[in-house]
């Protein structure tokens, strides 16, 4: 971004081009004994993929190949296929659910930006619950019947004490899956053209139910109980600090993105996502927060290896001390040599 209200985001890399385009190939072993697979020029900066001032006023990216930078998306066609990934049918329910956060308002304060790059609303669970819970209301399972009544009180955030998440996660699991693409499954299927009025709904609504029958009949084995509190289940760590969880996984559609992959006794550890986060607003008197989520302390008697984890349990940031008075007035200690 410029002084000017200018704007770009571009696919920055170093692309070697290449004389066989298509991109599956790429994307495996490719034998190295033919000159077919020789490169020995870069892609130059006006060949990468950009948005330059988009119609849609922003340009975002979260971990997905440039196409789905903005509204509207880029033409994948005007590039090489080898360039990036040509993706799923549909982008991650993480994309979506910035996408759909950058258009709910026209301008954003500092304090909004942070509010939404906190968020724990779960985008999946917002396309797909309601099919559930439709299909519910014709059903005599008491299991079923059970479960729906925890997904309808439950406001499809992940916060340390949401009931219903945790739950809605195991369904998840075992119904979309961990790996792939979900828009089979899903009864209204994406559309590129209209990305956050498609993709939703539930193609087999009867044998969804089925799936969350036996996901609450799992949490009630692990946990003792369906509605179990998030926090409980899904845990921060760092050092000899344990403490209740926030956020969930790119493939939820949470912007809070952390992945929870270390399994223990039935709880699961944070084990990537928000790692370092920092927000800069420039201007006059120029704002910036930041947190190190794990800390930066590597020896294991150190007494700072959890100095940071609050901040991530509150969903909060250190403010950057920048200027001399307030870095001295938050010495731990001085050293003269």
């Amino acid at each position: 971004a410029d002084a000017d209200g200018h704007i770009m985001l571009v696919f920055d890399g170093l692309v070697p081009k290449r004389k066989i385009e298509d991109y599956s190939y790429w994307a495996k072993v490719v034998p190295g004994d033919t000159s077919k697979t020789l490169w020995t020029e870069y892609h130059s900066f006006d060949d990468l993929p950009k948005s330059i001032d988009p119609p849609s006023g922003f340009n975002q990216n979260t971990n997905e190949p440039p196409w789905t930078s903005t509204f509207p998306q880029l033409d994948r066609t005007k590039y090489p296929a080898y360039m990036s990934q040509p993706g799923l049918q549909m982008p991650s329910f993480r994309t979506i659910r910035s996408l759909r956060m950058l258009t709910q308002s026209d301008k954003f304060t500092y304090e909004q930006m942070l509010a939404d790059k906190f968020s724990t609303e779960m985008e999946m669970a917002d396309a797909v619950v309601p099919d559930l819970l439709k299909a519910a209301k014709d059903s005599n399972d008491p299991g079923v019947l059970e479960a729906a009544k925890i997904l309808n009180n439950w406001d499809h955030r992940t916060e340390a004490d949401s009931r219903g998440a945790v739950l809605f996660q195991a369904f998840a699991d075992k119904y979309f899956g961990y790996v792939g693409d979900i828009n089979p499954k899903l009864r209204v299927k994406y559309d590129p053209e209209h990305p956050l009025e498609s993709g939703y709904g539930l193609a087999d609504a009867s044998g969804a139910l089925k799936t969350l029958a036996a996901a609450a009949s799992e949490c009630k084995a692990k946990y003792g109980s369906a509605d179990v509190e998030w926090g409980q289940v899904y845990r921060f760590v760092s050092g000899p600090a344990d403490v209740p969880g926030n956020g969930a996984g790119n493939r939820m559609g949470v912007f809070r993105t952390i992945q929870f992959g270390d399994k223990r006794d039935d709880r699961q550890y944070a084990s990537h996502g928000e790692t370092f986060v920092c927000a800069i607003e420039f201007g006059p008197a120029q704002k910036a927060e930041c947190s190190l989520s794990y800390g930066n302390a590597s020896e294991h008697n150190s007494p700072h290896l959890e100095d940071q984890l609050p901040l991530m349990e509150m969903k909060q940031l250190h403010p950057v001390w920048r200027e001399r008075k307030d870095i001295e007035a938050h010495l731990e200690s001085r050293e003269t040599f």
